[in-house]
């Protein structure tokens, strides 16, 4: 490999080489060209990164993050790579401090003497060498600080070594971390990492500098920061700085205050000169920046510059995007932590969404950001659905998907054009570069990742996590984590554009080859297919709750104690140990569901008390009830009406019928059953912070385990690496909690622009309309059937035994946890969820009419009050007169 392909002098290079000397390597050679004082120095380029991987045969794609970086660091850099980069630092040592430094008139208090350190010509001279990823200072993230940099480097064998440790920095588990927060692919084959090596400036003054408020967004100000010394100490936050504004308009100073220990270091002309410089910069690149500068021998330096990633909107310039809540209530409902957040937010937004169509080629979204969180909930943005939305034919843009905007909105995507061809384009894209994605593979790809999922798991699982370090606490999560992405690009496919459109394309065919203008023949189609893991769990818990008959003792207990105190009890009875050995064994195979998907929320390993309420209430119901029965005559019920429809339809319909049935069948089961095995990867995440929580609170970080749950993941693998300090933590966690307990006490909006929330219905549903001294609300049907019964409102599955048999259940949104609820249930009430959503699927199966997205449903409906549910028309009738209504 020649040695220019790997070595390049800064004053070459300009921002079109980012790929090659990564963000902070082009920024350094654009400024330098642009005349601005910038340290002299050369990139040692992505090449001689990705030369070093292929030389010791290290893969990204196959290796652990944890022995990547061991390797990269120890291994020898080859003799092509070393020479190049000795060469190099030989002329470096042989030029001046700098080629054009700032000199200006010479800031009040500062040294008039020049020192002699520019004049020394060494082989050994001191340099600074610094990281820069081809994923850094992106215009949606900044990197600044996730790779490692190394100062005052002084002669070959150091800087060797330097150049190979920052190499290795690309795989800490800080940057990966920050890469996947970011929702960044981590193990992309395009990510490398080029080396910055520049003379040190002998500063005695550095710092940092805003063209724009970051903490306002405010444009007219520029704020500027210093230290005495070298500036890291100031980036890493290891020390406090003198501050002070300048308005750019008038560049006077309104605001100063010297450092803690009353240091003024900041002089008027010192400021005068990095404000100056600053909005030079900003000029240059026509956006925002954030600048390092350092003042050293009577001149000023500028040491890097990046643009401000997270400044506030300006007042007079709203967000425009559009966000939607009803979406995001059909995939993540209810509030979310800011740990899970953190994980799978990235995880969901690039893997889930971004990657497919970037892949599929769809370029006039794949840039959209994809969710943000509002008020503890989830949000997508409405713009980048109704973008991918325009991507299938108007007739299959039913109410499940225009459902979820404004009317408005719902009426523009309706009416958009199909654009057919680049939709066949992005299937022959996908064809050829993801082929284990295509309609007719990817339900069969789930299926044979399944037993090797289950072999990592339980390999996972032999770490004993009581009695690891938090390092290895750490590694077992990366590990785990890397599982997550594995079955975020495997669903992808499947649980969105393929499950969506074969939904959408049976509905059609059945209302307008068969009249299924009320959606009951859907509705039964649905339902009856065998293997879903979500009804074979009921079957389970089922099970378990018959086997207490043979045992009346046990059979009383749990009939007369309250869920959370039966342990003890049953322990105590001669026949409670075998029962207790059944309900363990039941755990060890379905204990990792949970009533949300939030690894905050305990699963029922967790809390046994859940499975114990729901074994009460099937105690209850009746035999009538029993899952076994119900899904037989569903299945019943699903032949005879396929009968009917094949019997309506001509021979060419009955085959294209026949053939999107058999892929809605695989693709329903599959959105499903995903469900439960993604539930044991989360299951697996919270286990390894549930252990790192415990060992905040043996260091007296936390309170309480379950606290490590308000912290980032980035701010949990900052606190095992680098340590905070205790004060710190708690105040992070106590903030947090106060903010999430005021969100749960309120329904975040549907809809939102920028930060302005708001509400829009259609017409006929803006409001409850009266009757008869009778309350009508609107929803969407689900599953089909009309039922009246009294109401039971729950909150949450601890509630569950209050459900009585025959009761309508009436709560928010359901997951796989409450399934055992709708054995022996009158019918379904949700305030969120679509036809797809885990509460549609289940209510179709066991026969229930329901409907769904009724809007403050819990609020509006109280226990005991007599309702009627009509999942056929999607209304709810509450009848004034009621037997025995709970306030």
């Amino acid at each position: 490999m020649p040695p220019s392909s790997l070595v390049i002098p800064i004053a070459h290079l300009t921002r079109a080489d980012a790929l090659l000397v990564g963000g902070k390597g082009a920024n350094l050679g654009e400024l330098t060209r642009a005349g601005f004082p910038v340290p002299p120095g050369f990139c040692l380029t992505t090449a001689a990164y990705r030369h070093h991987l292929t030389e010791h045969h290290l893969d990204p794609l196959t290796t652990e993050p944890t022995t990547l970086r061991q390797s990269i660091a120890t291994a020898e850099m080859s003799p092509a790579t070393a020479n190049a980069v000795l060469d190099a630092y030989r002329q470096l040592a042989g030029e001046p401090q700098s080629g054009s430094p700032e000199q200006p008139t010479m800031p009040v208090g500062a040294d008039e003497s020049r020192s002699d350190s520019s004049k020394q010509r060494t082989a050994s001279v001191a340099v600074a060498v610094r990281s820069s990823a081809t994923a850094e200072d992106l215009p949606e993230a900044s990197f600044a600080g996730q790779q490692d940099t190394f100062l005052n480097v002084e002669g070959e064998p150091a800087l060797l070594d330097a150049v190979r440790r920052c190499w290795a920095s690309l795989w800490s588990d800080r940057a990966v971390a920050y890469r996947r927060h970011a929702g960044l692919d981590v193990e992309a084959t395009d990510l490398a990492l080029a080396v910055v090596v520049q003379r040190m400036v002998p500063a005695s003054v550095a710092g940092v500098a805003f063209s724009a408020d970051p903490v306002s967004g405010r444009r007219d100000r520029i704020v500027i920061e210093a230290v005495r010394g070298l500036g890291e100490a100031l980036v890493s936050g290891q020390v406090s700085p003198a501050r002070a504004v300048v308005d750019r308009a008038s560049s006077e100073v309104t605001e100063q205050a010297p450092t803690p220990d009353g240091d003024a270091i900041l002089t008027p002309g010192l400021i005068a000169q990095v404000a100056n410089m600053t909005a030079r910069v900003e000029a240059h690149y026509g956006t925002p920046q954030d600048i390092e500068w350092a003042w050293a021998d009577g001149a000023l330096y500028l040491l890097q510059a990046r643009p401000i990633t997270t400044l506030p909107g300006d007042a007079g310039a709203p967000d425009a995007t559009l966000w939607t809540r009803l979406w995001s209530d059909e995939y993540w409902s209810g509030l979310v932590s800011p740990l899970f957040y953190s994980i799978f937010g990235p995880m969901l937004s690039h893997y889930l969404m971004r990657e497919p169509v970037r892949l599929m080629g769809f370029k006039d979204v794949s840039e959209l950001p994809v969710i943000r969180l509002f008020r503890g909930h989830v949000y997508f943005n409405a713009d980048l659905l109704k973008g991918v939305f325009a991507y299938g034919p108007p007739a299959l843009r039913t109410d499940n998907l225009t459902g979820v905007f404004p009317p408005e909105t719902a009426a523009e995507m309706q009416s958009a054009p199909f654009k057919l061809s680049r939709r066949i384009l992005g299937e022959v894209r996908l064809a050829f570069l993801d082929r284990d994605g295509t309609i007719v593979r990817n339900y069969r790809r789930l299926e044979e990742y399944v037993p090797t999922l289950l072999q990592r798991l339980d390999e996972l699982d032999a770490l004993d996590l009581s009695q690891a370090t938090p390092a290895e606490i750490l590694h077992y999560f990366r590990q785990a984590e890397a599982l997550g992405v594995e079955h975020c690009r495997i669903i992808r496919w499947g649980l969105v554009s393929h499950n969506l459109s074969l939904y959408n394309l049976l509905r059609y065919m059945l209302q307008h080859w068969c009249g299924d203008e009320d959606r009951s023949l859907l509705a039964r189609l649905l339902a009856g297919v065998p293997g879903n893991k979500t009804l074979e769990t009921n079957q389970a818990l089922w099970d378990l709750a018959q086997a207490t008959r043979v045992a009346p003792s046990v059979t009383q207990a749990i009939a007369d104690t309250e869920p959370g105190e039966l342990l003890p009890v049953l322990a105590a009875l001669p026949d409670g140990p075998a029962f207790l050995q059944r309900l363990d064994a039941f755990l060890r195979e379905y204990g990792h569901r949970s009533v949300t998907r939030d690894i905050a929320t305990p699963a029922w390993e967790d809390d046994p008390a859940l499975v114990l309420g729901l074994v009460k209430r099937y105690l209850t119901v009746g035999t009538e009830s029993n899952p076994y029965a119900l899904e037989a005559r569903q299945a019943r019920e699903r032949a005879e009406t396929l009968r009917r429809v094949l019997a309506m339809l001509s021979p060419p319909r009955r085959v294209a019928f026949k053939v999107v049935l058999h892929y809605a069948d695989r693709y329903f089961l599959y959105r499903e059953n995903q469900r439960f095995y993604l539930d044991m990867i989360f299951q697996r995440w919270r286990r390894a912070f549930l252990a790192i929580g415990q060992q905040f609170v043996a260091r007296g970080l936390l309170a309480t385990l379950e606290d490590v749950f308000m912290l980032r993941v980035d701010e949990v693998t900052s606190i095992v690496e680098e340590g905070w300090d205790q004060a710190q933590v708690r105040e992070t966690v106590a903030e947090r909690q106060a903010q999430y307990a005021s969100y749960a006490r309120t329904l975040p909006p549907s809809f939102l622009r920028g930060d302005t929330g708001f509400e829009e219905t259609p017409a006929d549903v803006s409001a409850p309309s009266t009757g008869s001294g009778q309350t009508l609300l609107h929803g969407l049907g689900a599953s089909p059937g009309a039922v009246t019964a009294p109401a039971r409102v729950l909150h949450d599955l601890s509630e569950a035994p209050t459900l009585q048999r025959g009761e309508i259940l009436v709560t928010v949104a359901t997951d796989p946890g409450w399934t055992p609820l709708f054995v022996g249930t009158g019918g379904l009430v949700l305030e969120t969820g679509g036809m797809l959503s885990h509460g549609a699927i289940v209510s179709r199966e066991y026969g229930i009419p329901a409907v769904i997205g009724v809007r403050h449903a819990t609020q509006q409906i109280q226990s005991g009050q007599v309702i009627t549910v009509d999942g056929n028309q999607g209304y709810i009738r509450i009848h004034t007169q009621c037997t025995v209504c709970d306030a």
